[in-house]
């Protein structure tokens, strides 16, 4: 059974097209955060597509997919958790596919060297996901969220696992979809927003290098 969590903020035409897919998923149950979207996501999930659980945000100006997600895993109620974008296409039934290939121990990512618009989907044990505390949601706006959850998810000693190449494609669009502008969290442009959450995340390996039981004399 497979949780699968998707955040929606001002991307209402491609959750149109990829919630019907997410929901047609067996032995799942599907999870949408509306954040603080104004294109009228909520109404619309509930008038279309019922059976989905919804969660609304209107408490923050500023996306955070890393809250948004964070709070669609706390209401899941399946021990298995999928975090997929609003605009990716789900092509494999993930459910049947773990049947015979989930580990306890491994985290499933599309191979990233295909698609990277398809770099924050995942799957992990709520187990472990709750282990790590989940996603960081110091990390605001576009990108850098998904890079830190996979790290420490590795220090817990999960390894990362692939699913299949085709099972999910992307549904692309350009940057002013992202948010990248100051007034949503970013930094200016999609660079400097790479940049500084590299620098983040580099800051807090080091902290967890220097602060590691064992290491101290």
């Amino acid at each position: 059974m497979l949780s699968l969590i998707t955040t929606c903020k001002n991307r209402l035409p491609h959750l149109k097209q990829t919630l019907p897919l997410m929901l047609k998923q067996p032995r799942a149950e599907v999870i949408v955060v509306d954040y603080g979207c104004e294109q009228g996501t909520a109404a619309w999930v509930k008038e279309n597509h019922p059976a989905a659980k919804l969660v609304q945000v209107s408490d923050d100006p500023v996306f955070c997919v890393a809250r948004a997600r964070n709070m669609g895993a706390k209401i899941a109620s399946h021990e298995t958790l999928c975090f997929v974008d609003a605009d990716v296409l789900m092509h494999l039934e993930f459910c049947k596919w773990l049947e015979f290939n989930q580990n306890p121990n491994w985290f499933y990512v599309y191979p990233a060297h295909k698609e990277y618009e398809l770099f924050g989907f995942v799957i992990v044990a709520r187990e472990h996901f709750s282990k790590v505390g989940g996603y960081d949601e110091a990390i605001e706006g576009w990108g850098g969220e998904d890079k830190d959850l996979y790290e420490r998810l590795a220090r817990v000693g999960l390894s990362k696992s692939l699913v299949p190449e085709g099972s999910l494609s992307p549904i692309s669009h350009g940057d002013e979809l992202r948010q990248l502008d100051k007034d949503a969290g970013g930094f200016g442009g999609k660079w400097e927003t790479i940049a500084m959450k590299e620098l983040y995340r580099a800051i807090k390996r080091d902290s967890w290098q220097l602060n590691r039981p064992g290491d101290r004399i």
